[in-house]
C-alpha cells in the first residue's frame, strides 16, 4: 500500500525470454472499473502520471509464445493529493469569542502537518493572516478567536496542510459588536418576560421602561417587590437573572441594549416554591433540554408560561421551546441551579412533542388575568369531548379538549388589577362541565377527587386556589386505596381493599402513562391487602398508583422525594 505522488512509474520483476506482459489499473479491487488495460512489449515498468488523488489496485501477468500466466497479486498504492475540507460554520457567538467548525474529511493520504482557521479584515485570508492552529489530523475540529475586535467584521476561511499543500474551506463573515439590542413584545394584560442582554447603565427600571409609559402599570417579581412607573420602585435595576410579570393596559414593545449573557456561565439561583424564571439563550430550545439542569435532580415540578400552558417533567408538555423575551413560572420542591446549555447547543422542540389540549368549541369568558391554577385531569371520555371550568356567576374561566382519556385546564383567577370580578375568586367553587356540541348545553361532570401536587391536600370540591396544581380523578365507590407515607423517600406501604373476589392489576405509571412498576396481577380474595413501594430504582418526582379491578378503576398520586 504505496503512498506515491501524482507523477510516478510502477515496477515489477522481470523474467527471461517473456514475450510482453500484460497490465491492468483500476480503482475497484475487483477490476470491474478498468482504468488502464495495456500490454507491453520488452518492459518491465509503467508510468503513470496526473493520478487522482486515490486508491488504486494493479497487477500484471506475464506472455511466452502462445503461453499466459496467471495474473500477479494485486498490489495496491494511493496517490498523494491536498487534503479534502468540509465547510465551516459557526456554532457559536457572544461577547468574548467566535467559535467555528469544521471538518478534515481525508489527508490526501499525506499526514497532515497543521489545520486550523485563518483570518483577516478584508476577504479572502489564508495561513500568512491570523492563524488559530488546532491539533489533530482527520476529523472534527473547532477554532476560537478569543477576545474579538469591538465593531469589527472577520473574515475566517478553515484550512489544512499536508505535504502536497493547504487547501481552504469557504469564507464567513463574522460581525462583533460589542453592545446588542433586543426587543420584548408585550400583549395588553398580564406578561411573563426576560431578556438575555444585561442592560447598559443607567440599568434602573425607570429608565429602561421608560420608553413603555404610559402603557406600563406594573411590574412584578416573584418575590412580590413591585415596580410601578413614576412611583414605587422596590426592584431597583434590571438583573437578567430574574424574570418579571408586567401588566400594560396595551400591547408594546420594550427595546433592551447592553451585553449578553454567556448562558452557561450565567447560573440561575432557584429558592423552592414559585419563582419566574428568565429564558437566557438567544434562541428557542425544546424545554426539555433547557431545563435539564433543574430536572434530573427531580426537583421542578412545573413550568407555566403566560397563557397558562404548562410543562411537568415526564408528563405534560404544552410549551414544546421556550423563547426570548419570555419568563416562565416554576414551581420548584427544594432549592437548586439552573445552567442554561451554551448557545450553540440544542435543538427546538419537534412540534409533536407539544400536547395540544385547546378546544374547538368552548370560548372563555376570562384569561391573560396574571392570576391562574392549572387543572390536570384523566377522564374516561371520548377524544375530542370539551369540559368546561365554570365559576359561581356561571361564568367559562377554563376549559380543555379530551385527549387519550386525559387532558389539561388553566383556569383563569380573579384579574388582581381591576374592580370587577373577571376569573374565579380565591376559596370559592369551581364546577367541571361537560360540553355537548351537538346541544350547545353543559351538564356537570361529578364523582371526581382532586389533589393540589403543591400542598399535597386533596378535595371532593374543587375550590379556586392561586397556582394550586390540581390533578382530577374519578372517585369509585368499592374501590380503596391509600399509600402511606406520601411522599415518600426510601418506601411507602399501600394499602387496598377489594369489595369481592377478583382479577387485579396493581402498578405504578409515571405522569407520561409509563408503566414503572407491576406491584401485583392476578386473582385475589375480598378484603384488604398490604404491599410495599420500593424506591430505590425510582427517580424523583410524581407516580400514579393504579388499581384495576372487577372492570373498575381506582388511582392515588404519590411523591417521590429525594
Amino acid at each position: 500500500n504505496a503512498k506515491v505522488y501524482a507523477d510516478t512509474t510502477l515496477k515489477w520483476n522481470s523474467i527471461p525470454y517473456i514475450d510482453k506482459y500484460y497490465i491492468q489499473i483500476s480503482d475497484l479491487i475487483d477490476f470491474s472499473n478498468l482504468i488502464i488495460n495495456d500490454s507491453l512489449i520488452g518492459m518491465n515498468n509503467f508510468p503513470i502520471t496526473n493520478y487522482e488523488s486515490k486508491s488504486y489496485y494493479w497487477r500484471v501477468k506475464a506472455k511466452f509464445e502462445d503461453i499466459e500466466s496467471e495474473w500477479s497479486d494485486v498490489w495496491k498504492f494511493s496517490v498523494k493529493g491536498l487534503p479534502v475540507l468540509d465547510s465551516i460554520k459557526q456554532v457559536e457567538l457572544s461577547e468574548s469569542l467566535f467559535k467555528t467548525e469544521s471538518e478534515v474529511i481525508s489527508d490526501g493520504f499525506s499526514n497532515i502537518t497543521s489545520r486550523g482557521i485563518c483570518y483577516n479584515f478584508s476577504g479572502n485570508p489564508t495561513i500568512s493572516d491570523g492563524l488559530v492552529i488546532n491539533s489533530g489530523t482527520i476529523g472534527i475540529f473547532q477554532s476560537s478567536i478569543e477576545n474579538p475586535l469591538s465593531d469589527t467584521t472577520y473574515f475566517i476561511r478553515a484550512y489544512a496542510t499536508n505535504s502536497i499543500g493547504t487547501v481552504y474551506s469557504n469564507e464567513i463573515e463574522l460581525f462583533y459588536e460589542s453592545i446588542i439590542s433586543s426587543k420584548i413584545n408585550f400583549k395588553s394584560g398580564w406578561n411573563l418576560i426576560s431578556s438575555y442582554i444585561s442592560p447598559d447603565a443607567p440599568d434602573s427600571l425607570q429608565y429602561i421602561t421608560s420608553g413603555l409609559n404610559p402603557n406600563l402599570v406594573i411590574m412584578k417579581r416573584a418575590d412580590g417587590k413591585i415596580f410601578m412607573p413614576g412611583g414605587l420602585n422596590q426592584i431597583g435595576k434590571w438583573d437578567v437573572k430574574f424574570g418579571y410579570q408586567a401588566y400594560l393596559t396595551k400591547a408594546d414593545t420594550l427595546g433592551i441594549t447592553g451585553t449578553a449573557v454567556v448562558p452557561e456561565n450565567t447560573p440561575v439561583y432557584l429558592n423552592n416554591g414559585w419563582s419566574i424564571i428568565p429564558y437566557l439563550r438567544n434562541s428557542p430550545m425544546s424545554i426539555v433540554t433547557a431545563l435539564a439542569s433543574i430536572t434530573d435532580a427531580g426537583r421542578l415540578i412545573i413550568v407555566k408560561r403566560a397563557d397558562g400552558k404548562i410543562y411537568m417533567p415526564g408528563g405534560v408538555n404544552q410549551i414544546g421551546n421556550q423563547l426570548p423575551g419570555e419568563g416562565y413560572q416554576a414551581y420548584l420542591n427544594a432549592k437548586d441551579t439552573l445552567i442554561y446549555p451554551a448557545n450553540a447547543l440544542g435543538r427546538t422542540a419537534s412540534s409533536n412533542v407539544i400536547q395540544d389540549f385547546d378546544t374547538r368549541n368552548i370560548k372563555l369568558d376570562y384569561e391573560f388575568t396574571g392570576n391562574n391554577a392549572s387543572l390536570i385531569m384523566e377522564i374516561d371520555l371520548e377524544d375530542n369531548s370539551e369540559i368546561g371550568v365554570m365559576n359561581n356567576e356561571s361564568k367559562i374561566v377554563g376549559a380543555g379538549r379530551v385527549v387519550d382519556g386525559r387532558t389539561s385546564i388553566v383556569i383563569w383567577g380573579d384579574d388582581e388589577s381591576t374592580v370587577a370580578i373577571d376569573g374565579a375568586n380565591e376559596n370559592y367553587e369551581l364546577r367541571i362541565m361537560n360540553f355537548d356540541v351537538n346541544s350547545g348545553k353543559y351538564t356537570e361532570l361529578k364523582g371526581i377527587e382532586y389533589a393540589d401536587i403543591i400542598s399535597n391536600k386533596t378535595f371532593k370540591t374543587l375550590l379556586y386556589n392561586k397556582d394550586a396544581v390540581y390533578v382530577a380523578k374519578a372517585i369509585t365507590s368499592n374501590l380503596k386505596l391509600t399509600v402511606n407515607p406520601n411522599p415518600f423517600s426510601n418506601s411507602t406501604e399501600v394499602i387496598y381493599e377489594l369489595a369481592e373476589d377478583c382479577e387485579i392489576e396493581l402498578s405504578l405509571f409515571d405522569l407520561s402513562g409509563r408503566k414503572v412498576l407491576e406491584l401485583a396481577n392476578g386473582t385475589q380474595t375480598k378484603g384488604t391487602h398490604k404491599l410495599t413501594i420500593n424506591a430505590a430504582n425510582l427517580t424523583s418526582g410524581t407516580y400514579n398508583v393504579i388499581l384495576k379491578s372487577c372492570g373498575k378503576s381506582v388511582s392515588e398520586r404519590v411523591v417521590v422525594v429525594r
